[in-house]
């Protein structure tokens, strides 16, 4: 049996018999389906790998993240031990001068009392030269400082 279509673009015969056409038609649907069930797997499997290198990208971006966090106590530790190492040095050195000044008062107030007390002390001591070495030695150390 053959049908001819008639259109004024082409002509389609077709030679045919239906049942062979039917056949044919559905083997090639069964082919055609075929692939796309190939498809649906490759395409399954793509979207595991595609989900799989979003978690690892999503566990690295985590992973960056916590290291800045890390990186970040890290740097405001160091210049927080920098701070309180100059400050130290700072107060140590204030310390050294200040405790340094007090000691010095400290001997000048002895030296002064020395002197105040070789006062009271009876003439004919004083004209000891071992006496009056002393008494010199005071006053001008008194004087230097």
């Amino acid at each position: 049996m053959r049908r001819v279509f008639a259109n004024p673009r082409c002509i389609l015969a077709v030679a045919q018999p239906i049942a062979t056409k039917r056949w044919m038609s559905e083997k090639a649907e069964e082919t055609a389906a075929e692939p796309k069930i190939e498809g649906d797997v490759h395409s399954l499997a793509a979207k595991e790998q595609i989900a799989k290198l979003e978690k690892e990208l999503k566990e690295a971006n985590e992973r960056i993240a916590d290291l800045k966090k890390d990186y970040l106590y890290s740097m405001a530790e160091a210049d927080n031990a920098r701070r309180i190492g100059r400050e130290d040095t700072e107060k140590a050195r204030s310390f050294g001068v200040s405790s340094f000044g007090k000691d010095m008062v400290e001997v000048v107030d002895v030296l002064e009392r020395a002197v105040e007390s070789f006062a009271s002390v009876p003439e004919d001591i004083m004209q000891n030269k071992k006496i009056a070495s002393i008494v010199t030695g005071v006053k001008l150390s008194l004087i230097h400082i």
